[in-house]
């Protein structure tokens, strides 16, 4: 990384200690290993924060969450139906708080599934995506416990 003197402008006290003018009508130069430099700290800083935006992931079968699903959007999508099961703490140790939004791209019905011992709580029990183009949210509340809420129908 190109190294600049530290004294010519501090922007967060907009101190100017070098006697050089400061005109905020110049442009700064930045070369393009700075620019990766920051953009590398800004995705740390935002993923210390959690404010990193949800990628998109997509599912052609019926799914097991794993650890790298945390923080994405899945898509299950196909024409028949499809099962998304969130596992047993044992065998995925999400943190608690970990969020994921599942959402229904094909004309298959989406269910949400509990493993062994783990329990999704929503509303009237619905487990089912309302359908096609419908998303709910899943967020682990619990050591084997999930709240699950969006658009979605009790299985027929």
């Amino acid at each position: 990384m190109a190294s600049y003197p530290t004294t010519i402008y501090d922007p967060r006290t907009k101190e100017n200690d070098s006697g050089i003018e400061y005109a905020p009508e110049q442009t700064t130069v930045l070369f393009a290993e700075d620019v990766e430099k920051l953009d590398d700290e800004v995705v740390a800083i935002q993923g210390e924060l959690g404010t990193e935006p949800f990628k998109q992931i997509e599912k052609t079968e019926n799914h097991t969450l794993e650890l790298t699903d945390r923080k994405k959007i899945i898509l299950m999508n196909d024409e028949d139906p499809l099962t998304l099961t969130v596992p047993h703490n044992d065998d995925v140790a999400f943190p608690l708080r970990s969020a994921i939004i599942i959402r229904q791209g094909g004309a298959g019905t989406v269910s949400i599934v509990g493993d062994t011992d783990v329990v999704i709580q929503s509303q009237d029990t619905a487990l089912d995506l309302a359908g096609q183009y419908a998303m709910a949210t899943l967020i682990k509340i619990g050591t084997n416990l999930w709240a699950l809420e969006g658009n979605l129908v009790v299985a027929e």
